[in-house]
This record gives structure tokens, sequence and C-alpha cells, in this order.
């Protein structure tokens, strides 16, 4: 199996979230984000007690794979061993791709 060409690279800044489902019986959630476009993988901070509206304000940068044209975020809670899972979607890249920069893109 060959590796993809690399065609970019995406920068992404995930600044904050609203109203995520609470996954925390006890306390608030610890959120952090994770990022994946083909194989390649990167992650934000974790927003300590960040609750369901947490802030990150942190970018990340991922290799763009010729016809990837999908980026998954998942959103998950960091508590020590284990992480759950809170939400995730899938956005479609293809107009930044065309046009180089989105300002915005909601989940």
């Amino acid at each position: 199996m060959s590796t993809p060409k690399i065609i970019g690279q995406l920068v992404i800044v995930a600044y904050k979230a609203r109203y995520l489902p609470e996954r925390e019986v006890i306390g608030k959630q610890d959120p952090f984000v994770i990022f994946r476009i083909g194989e390649a993988i990167e992650r934000t901070k974790t927003d300590i007690r960040g609750g369901q509206h947490p802030v990150w304000d942190d970018q990340v940068t991922l290799p763009i794979p010729e016809k990837k044209d999908k980026v998954v975020v998942q959103v998950y809670d960091e508590d020590g061993k284990r992480q759950e899972l809170i939400s995730e979607c899938e956005l479609d890249i293809s107009k930044v791709l065309v046009e180089g920069e989105e300002d915005s893109m909601s989940m």
C-alpha cells in the first residue's frame, strides 16, 4: 500500500463549543477535540471543567491527502484513564480545498 500524496495543510482553530451533551453524572466534563483526515490525527488541549460550553482557542494543523475532502471531528470527555465520546460529526472541506479559506463551520 502506497502513502497517499499530500496536497496541502489544513489549519483548524477549535475555538469553543456550546450546549454539548452532558456525560458526567457528578462534576463537569473535561472536553477536548480530535480532528482526523485520513490517517492523520491531531487533538486540542483539554478544557478542564469546561462542561457543556468549553473554550479551547487551540490550533491544529493536518496534512491533506489527495482525494480526501472530509474531516472527522470528535469531542471527548477526558476522565483519568478513560475518554468518553461526547459528540462527533464529519465536515466537508471540499469548498476549502477549492477556495482556500473558510471562516467558520458548525458541527
